[in-house]
């Protein structure tokens, strides 16, 4: 809030003050935006109507290339070809019916443009038309179409393969099938289980007996050696014998040589046997041993393996003997010691080691029998598995070689059936190798169009209309705005201006509250300055009512009250007029009668002290306006003059609330009493040449103005002005 404490009168040649002007446009405001609103209705509405436009909106399309190994028949031309089948006819045909366009193909194909974006499979394509929402049609359904009809020909080309496929699947098929009966045919014929594990269990005896066969010799060839060595150390004894035998006198009867003849002949018997018994065990141990192998395999009967069983278990009765029969032996023993009983000088030393040297000879040629004829048996053996191995090997030819055919006609028809399923999920798939990047947006603006200059232009023309309405609106407006203008138009300052505040009856001061105390302080020293003698009489009043004139009185008097002046207020208003806050309601005794300036002049009061109230504000008391309305006249009574003259003499200041002057007298007639008169002006109000018609008028009362207060300005005013 800003209020000066005197301006200086001025002009600046123009009938109205322009920075007022300017405040007051801004005010209006509201008429230049529904001006703008109007315009901005008004010229959508013609753009629409009377302006053409071109929108263009593009949809981009990736091309999935496939590998060239999947590539099949021709069915994936590249990308630029793809792109060239974009715009055929009927294609064109086809999005022109579909979305009603009633366009021949050539012409659809002008609004439509396709490019492949450089070293990408990226397609492109643009369209325009006359609206957007129409164009972004255009735009998807040319890629749907398209797609589509790619689809299409993807699949018919797929039928053409899967055809051709199936044909080719049946021949294949025939071929297996009697590939599989001629495999299936020799294996019954040959009784075939394994022969691969055949095979390499008869590698495996092989190996085996080979090895046997090697042991056996070198321990063959072992006791050769073994015989030569013995067989020459018993001619040497022999020889040594016959001489001690030339030498010795003892003989020894027939009978006793005889015995003991048969006797070692009977031994020498009972070892070939038992060893004969061994190898021929050993033998069909081995043959036991083959049978229980094959017989895990699965490759003999059960019946053959029981068989081998029992020769083997027959041989080794033969071949082992049992407890009881080595207890036999040795009791046959102890009995023939008993018949030819042994003498210490039967045999000499020499005879003795000769005996024992002829036996382990023996011994040793039973040894070799035996170990030749597990030669010659594993010979046999070697060579009948060897005969068996060659013929599994010719029958493991035969069944390679069928099972590759099979094998090779199964890999055929496996890899027709993986393409032939891959074909079918082509052909129900709906991919067409494209995949959608954007679809095509409605575009918010058009590339090309005449509609903004129809709607700038109207908005513009509306705008400017409502900026001229506005002007003259506030050139026509003939009231009071501000400060400057009063200051620009009359020739006395302005004292004071006070804001606009919602709450008028809160401006009224009181005890407790005074908003406006800084105002007046102002206003107060600005009166004070010029007229600084005690007991000054200053009326206040204005052009019209309802200016605010009792408020000004009311806050004027309580900030004099509050610089250590006695101030009365008087209400002047003698006849009665309406107003919603008068003078009354600062009285602090209102359970009496009161009494005013009416009774005053009409004689009921006496003593001028019986109508001067006190009031709640410091330093302040009030004369009131009563509703009994006083005839005017008495105003310029001596009565009236002598009461101000009285008053004057008693207080140091006093301020009259006088009566609005517009077409009444009662303002005049008060302020011959006056020494000053303080107008008051109501912002937006109070029309100028009203105000000046008032002023004139009250000059000619000879009381001088001291001011102007502008009352309820618009904050803007304040600001600005």
């Amino acid at each position: 809030m800003t209020t000066p404490t005197e301006q200086t009168p001025s002009s600046s040649g123009l009938p109205f003050d322009p920075l007022t002007l300017l405040v007051g446009l801004i005010l209006r405001w509201k008429i230049v935006v529904i001006a703008l609103v109007f315009s901005l209705i008004l010229g959508a509405v013609a753009a629409k109507l009377l302006g053409k436009e071109t929108f263009e909106t593009e949809t981009i399309i990736f091309y999935k290339e496939p590998d060239k190994k999947d590539d099949a028949g021709g069915r994936n031309p590249s990308v630029s070809n793809r792109a060239t089948m974009l715009k055929i006819p009927s294609n064109l045909r086809a999005v022109s019916e579909k979305l009603k366009l009633g366009l021949a193909p050539q012409k659809l194909a002008g609004l439509i443009q396709v490019k492949v974006e450089k070293r990408t499979s990226l397609i492109i394509i643009t369209a325009q038309w006359s609206t957007a929402k129409e164009v972004a049609k255009i735009a998807n359904t040319m890629r749907e179409v398209f797609i589509a009809n790619q689809v299409a020909m993807m699949r018919a080309d797929v039928k053409n393969e899967i055809d051709g496929i199936e044909t080719k699947l049946e021949v294949v098929n025939r071929h297996l099938k009697d590939a599989d009966q001629k495999l299936q045919t020799f294996i019954l014929d040959n009784k075939i289980v394994d022969l691969n594990k055949e095979i390499q269990w008869n590698v495996d005896q092989i190996a085996s007996m080979e090895s046997l066969l090697s042991n056996s010799k070198n321990e063959e060839d072992t006791i050769e050696t073994q015989k030569l060595n013995i067989q020459e150390r018993i001619t040497n004894l022999k020889a040594k014998v016959v001489e001690e035998q030339s030498v010795s006198k003892a003989g020894k009867s027939l009978a006793d040589l005889n015995i003991r003849i048969e006797r070692l002949r009977r031994a020498i018997h009972d070892d070939k046997v038992k060893r004969k018994n061994t190898v021929e065990m050993s033998k069909d141990e081995l043959a036991y041993l083959r049978a229980k192998e094959l017989l895990d395999k699965g490759l003999i009967a059960k019946q053959d393996f029981e068989k081998a069983k029992a020769e083997f278990e027959a041989k080794e009765v033969d071949a082992v003997d049992t407890e009881e029969i080595e207890e036999w032996r040795r009791q046959l023993k102890v009995l023939e010691g008993e018949v030819i009983p042994e003498k210490e000088n039967f045999k000499s030393p020499t005879q003795e080691m000769l005996s024992s040297l002829q036996v382990k000879l023996l011994d040793m040629e039973l040894q070799q029998v035996s170990l030749s004829k597990k030669v010659d048996f594993v010979n046999n053996q070697i060579i009948r598995v060897k005969a068996r191995l060659e013929v599994l090997s010719g029958l493991q030819r035969q069944h390679t070689a069928l099972s590759k055919e099979v094998s090779t006609w199964d890999a055929q028809k496996s890899e027709l059936e993986s393409a032939l399923g891959k074909l079918r999920k082509d052909y129900e798939s709906n991919d067409s190798g494209f995949v959608l990047v954007s679809e095509a947006p409605v575009p918010l603006q058009s590339i090309k169009s005449n509609k903004k200059i129809f709607f700038g232009a109207i908005a513009f023309l509306g705008t400017v209309i409502g900026f001229v309405v506005i002007v003259i609106s506030e050139l026509n407006d003939k009231t009071i705005k501000s400060g400057s203008e009063v200051q620009s138009k009359f020739s006395r300052p302005v004292l004071g201006t006070i804001p606009d505040m919602k709450d008028q009856a809160g401006v009224f001061p009181d005890m407790d509250d005074f908003p406006l105390i800084e105002t007046f302080r102002l206003i107060s020293l600005n009166v004070r300055r010029h007229y600084p003698k005690r007991g000054v009489r200053i009326m206040i009043t204005s052009a019209e009512r309802w200016e605010g004139k009792t408020m000004v009185a009311a806050n004027l008097a309580a900030c004099m009250g509050r610089q250590d002046e006695r101030v009365l207020v008087m209400d002047a208003q003698i006849r009665s007029m309406e107003s919603e806050v008068d003078l009354r309601y600062m009285i602090a005794e209102h359970d009496k009668p009161l009494k005013g300036l009416g009774e005053w002049l009409s004689y009921d009061v006496l003593s001028p002290e019986e109508m001067i109230w006190p009031t709640v504000l410091a330093g302040v008391e009030c004369i009131p306006r009563l509703e009994a309305a006083v005839s005017p006249d008495l105003l310029s009574s001596m009565r009236m003059k002598e009461l101000m003259e009285t008053l004057s003499e008693n207080f140091s200041f006093i301020i009259v609330d006088g009566p609005p002057v517009g077409t009444l007298v009662d303002a005049e007639l008060i302020a011959q009493c006056c020494d000053a008169m303080i107008f008051v002006v109501r912002s937006r109000s109070c029309v100028s040449s009203v105000l000046k018609k008032s002023v004139e008028r009250m000059r000619g009362t000879g009381t001088p103005v001291a001011g102007f207060v502008v009352n309820y300005i618009d904050p803007l005013y304040l600001k600005w002005t």
